[in-house]
């Protein structure tokens, strides 16, 4: 642990890594698609902003908490173990007011400036996160669907906060954002394979296997897509986000089966992760214009 005095620049850099920032801004983007998607772009851009910074705390709060609780587990793994509280710059009390402090404004913001409906959401997103998904992830390889449930509540607090109900399109939506998830985790389980299993974390590909887990990440690219599929097929968007979500979800189940072929499941891995990121941002880009989409 480092002893070393730490300027005020570094300290408040330090608390801005541990809310996690990256995760922060890719949940916000599935959010405000969520947003406009319900809205149709016709009115709430106040609403929309409220939302974002609301949930962006919330979402902050859970990513702060989750670093005090997962320190023994941080140290273990190579790409965690310079984190803010292991490395002592930070103390696990000090993380905990401040997640605290964190959810209070996101609460706060949430429920008076948006709705109460959202910010329900937003709760149960966090409460997964840091219960139900924390506690499983050191005890069983099923965690991460549970871990998707939480990943999945971003785009349905942005559409609530327009709606103020959770319904049909909004549930097609979630279902959409945990297939996505649960293979986004797989390949990230598979090329940081090595990392969770000397953290002792019973993952899906430590315990399972490779094949298995390559297996489960196609299958829910192919599920991936028809819930896709199923927004146009029960009326809430056209044609255009018909072809493009086919073309976004077919195209990565052709680009992750051709890859089993070449690549051994470390590398495969790491390239269906990175084309997990593009698949997403397209998906955030449909769902935003696709009720306006013809």
């Amino acid at each position: 642990m480092s002893t070393a005095k730490i300027t005020f620049n570094e300290k408040a850099k330090a608390y801005y890594e541990l809310a996690k920032p990256g995760i922060i801004y890719g949940n916000l983007l599935t959010a405000a698609a969520g947003f406009l998607f319900a809205s149709q772009w016709k009115s709430g851009w106040g609403t929309l902003l409220f939302m974002l910074v609301g949930l962006g705390l919330i979402i902050g709060c859970g990513c702060a908490i989750n670093n005090a609780t997962d320190k023994e587990i941080d140290s273990l793994m190579d790409r965690t173990k310079k984190r803010a509280i292991v490395s002592g710059q930070i103390k696990s009390e000090s993380a905990l007011i401040y997640a605290g402090i964190l959810g209070a404004l996101g609460a706060l913001i949430l429920g008076l400036l948006t709705n109460y409906t959202a910010l329900l959401v937003a709760l149960f997103g966090l409460f997964v996160y840091v219960g139900p998904y924390g506690l499983s992830k050191r005890k069983t390889p099923y965690s991460t669907i549970i871990g998707s449930l939480s990943g999945a509540v971003p785009p349905l607090v942005g559409y609530t906060a327009f709606s103020n109900s959770v319904d049909a399109p909004g549930i097609i939506i979630v279902c959409l954002l945990i297939c996505w998830q649960m293979t986004h985790f797989a390949a990230i389980s598979l090329y940081r394979k090595k990392e969770y299993k000397a953290a002792g974390l019973p993952i899906w590909s430590v315990v399972h296997g490779d094949w298995s887990t390559q297996l489960q990440a196609v299958g829910f690219i192919g599920l991936f897509t028809i819930f896709g599929v199923g927004l146009f097929i029960f009326g809430y968007v056209g044609y255009l986000f018909l072809l493009g979500i086919m073309i976004t979800g077919l195209g990565w189940l052709w680009y992750s089966v051709v890859q089993t072929n070449k690549l051994p499941p470390g590398a495969w891995g790491k390239k269906v992760f990175l084309s997990s990121l593009i698949v997403i941002m397209a998906t955030s880009l449909l769902l935003a214009v696709g009720p306006i989409l013809a």
